[in-house]
């Protein structure tokens, strides 16, 4: 969920390598209906904006009445965000041939009673994470799967009782970034180039890549989202979601495994395209 939701675009749209292909993508039911959940929500604040945009646009601006009935109806009428969530969902499942595990094919119930009342990971003794059902289903589905088909499962969470209950197992290994865990499954060219690219711009010689990405940063600035924290006593303000925006500089930061810049995260060895994420820390005056 810490990719934002945007299946089409982004990290998440580089799963798509894995369609049809050896290595499979799964998720348990627990994962994919929380998914649904967001998405539906997402949908639904996205529409309320559009209302409020469309309200105004009649208002205050010189916009043709039956255009903006168009746009409401393209809106509003032809989709209801769960069915949104649901179509985008099943889109993404079949580009990249996604598995879904029932929990109830894998789950016993007096299992996870014990693991409860045990206060195992993902359960805490006290707490908010005390009652963490749902995680536990789909970490016993996951746990199930693995321990049937004889293999292992790469889990990809930074929750910190996932963590725990993946190290007592033999059958699930934990990483807790997508681009970390993408990168392990590009193959030897494709980390060659990225430990190449990380040391000519450890020394300088890659200024133009720089500048090209700073250009395209400044461009590209106002569709960063800032959420400033505004605080006022014994007055009235108001706050438009406005900021003028500029980029000052940014820097490249330092993978700490493997020691490198550029990652990998997709290699396309039919076209010799590689796909590369950094991260990086930007200056920006407001």
């Amino acid at each position: 969920m810490s990719n934002g939701l945007r299946l089409n675009s982004g990290l998440l749209k580089q799963l798509e390598q894995f369609h049809n292909s050896s290595i499979k993508l799964i998720i348990s039911e627990i994962v994919k209906e929380e998914l649904l959940s967001q998405l539906r929500d997402k949908a639904k604040k996205a529409q309320d904006k559009m209302i409020i945009a469309v309200k105004e646009a009649k208002d205050y601006l010189l916009v043709n009445n039956q255009v903006l009935e168009d746009i409401e109806k393209e809106i509003f009428d032809s989709h209801k965000p769960q069915e949104i969530a649901l179509k985008k969902f099943r889109q993404f499942q079949e580009i990249t041939s996604l598995y879904i595990i029932e929990a109830q094919d894998h789950v016993k119930i007096h299992d996870l009673i014990q693991m409860y009342f045990n206060s195992e990971a993902p359960f805490q003794a006290t707490g908010k994470k005390k009652c963490e059902f749902p995680d536990a289903i789909a970490l016993m589905s996951l746990e199930a799967l693995a321990k049937n088909s004889e293999t292992k499962i790469l889990v990809v969470s930074s929750d910190n009782d996932w963590k725990n209950f993946c190290q007592k197992s033999e059958n699930l290994e934990i990483i807790d970034n997508l681009a970390n865990a993408l990168s392990l499954f590009q193959d030897v060219e494709a980390n060659y180039i990225c430990k190449c690219l990380s040391e000519k711009y450890k020394k300088g010689k890659l200024n133009q890549v720089k500048e090209a990405i700073s250009k395209l940063l400044d461009e590209q600035i106002y569709n960063f989202y800032f959420a400033p924290y505004v605080e006022a006593s014994y007055c009235y303000y108001e706050w438009d979601g406005f900021m003028d925006i500029s980029l000052n500089g940014f820097e490249f930061k330092l993978f700490e495994h493997p020691n490198i810049i550029f990652e990998p995260i997709n290699f396309d060895s039919h076209n010799n395209i590689v796909t590369l994420i950094v991260e990086s820390k930007l200056s920006v005056n407001i």
